[in-house]
Formats: C-alpha cells, structure tokens, sequence
C-alpha cells in the first residue's frame, strides 16, 4: 500500500536555493520552475502529524504549495531547507531593502493566540465530559474516548508549535 501512495500520490522534487532565487525542479515531469525571492510576498511553514509544508504566496495572488509525509519519503523532511530558506530570503532582503517590501511568515494556525483559546474550551469540555462518565452509571462509550483521543492529537500538535509561539517572528 504504502509503495502505491508513493508511485500516485508523490511526485519527487528537487529544490534549490540560490541567493536570490529559488529553484524547483519536478522530476517526474522534468518541469523546472523559478521563482525569484522578491516575487514571494509571503510564507507558512507547518508541521502536524509526520508532514511538513511550505506555501508560499506569490506577488501575483498565485499559491504554491510543497508536502513532504516523512512517513512516506524516508524521512526527508522540510526542516533543514526551511532553516536554509529563512537565512537565505533575510540575506536577500538586507540587500534589497531599500526597492521591497519584507516577505512575511504567516503563523500556522496552531501558533496562532486562537489555538490556546481553542485548547482552554477543548480543555473544558474534556474536563466536564470527564465528570458526566465519572457520574454516570452506564458504561463509557466510544464516541467518548474518541473525543477525548481528538483532544489528545490537538493538545500535540499545539504543543509542538510551543517554540514557534514563542518566537517573536
């Protein structure tokens, strides 16, 4: 199964970064794509549940999107070439500053202030459902734990973004 997921779901990307640049060359097709720093006006980075994206939003309201399931491709993941990226597009734009505007990184959603929000409420419903099958002569059902096992995978996923949250970026 998982070798089926490879061969319709994947296509192997090679991508570069040059100093004012990026390059991404599809392998599969042999479609190479260039797109300069300056064009880039913004970009998110997330990481939930083994799978890294990068999006980048273009001048001209254009979106590309790059996945990576390091479940699926031997752990090859987005991290380092983001770390790379970063450094890179901040050298680019001390160089150009004075001709661009600064390309921005937008927060993923679980850096956002809505996420602990979200997680205090998620964390007091969880607490009176607790309570309810604590007081409730029935056995617990499944609809139950499957509540509390989707609290269990948010509570993860907003803990593994504690760094960038606190990143002042």
């Amino acid at each position: 199964m998982l070798k089926l997921l490879k061969k319709l779901g994947a296509e192997p990307l090679s991508i570069q970064l040059g100093t004012s640049e990026l390059t991404i060359h599809n392998q599969k097709t042999n479609i190479e794509q260039r797109i300069a720093y300056a064009d880039i006006t913004a970009y998110r980075f997330s990481n939930y549940n083994q799978t890294e994206e990068l999006r980048l939003t273009l001048k001209n309201a254009g979106k590309i999107k790059i996945s990576v399931n390091s479940q699926l491709h031997n752990n090859q993941g987005l991290a380092e070439l983001m770390h790379e990226f970063e450094h890179r597009l901040a050298a680019h734009q001390e160089l150009q500053a004075d001709q661009a505007p600064a390309t921005l990184r937008e927060k993923s959603f679980f850096e956002k202030p809505l996420s602990t929000v979200l997680l205090a409420i998620l964390s007091a419903a969880i607490l009176y459902l607790a309570w309810m099958m604590y007081r409730s002569p029935k056995p617990i059902q499944g609809n139950a734990i499957t509540s509390i096992g989707f609290y269990l995978t948010y509570v993860a996923a907003w803990y593994a973004a504690r760094e960038r949250r606190a990143a002042k970026a």
